[in-house]
């Protein structure tokens, strides 16, 4: 990972995070078993997850990709 873009996007407000599928189902009074995870961005105060759900295993690889395509959409945009 690097350090310099997870700045940049803090810096403009962006966290990006995991977040388990019992905890998302939780938020919405719905009941699952599942082992899943998804990723969401809080991007100022507005939450986004993303509906595919991913194994454990592959929870750093999700998150630096959308670390790197909100880098770039803000790159683009300055």
């Amino acid at each position: 990972m690097n350090p310099e873009k997870i700045h940049f996007l803090s810096k403009h407000g962006i966290q990006v995070y995991p977040i388990s599928e019992i905890e998302f189902c939780r938020r919405r009074s719905m009941n699952t078993e599942s082992k899943q995870w998804l990723i969401e961005v809080n991007n100022n105060n507005k939450i986004k997850t993303f509906p595919k759900k991913i194994p454990y295993s592959e929870v750093d690889e999700a998150i630096w990709k959308t670390i790197n395509y909100y880098y770039e959409l803000l790159k683009e945009n300055k």
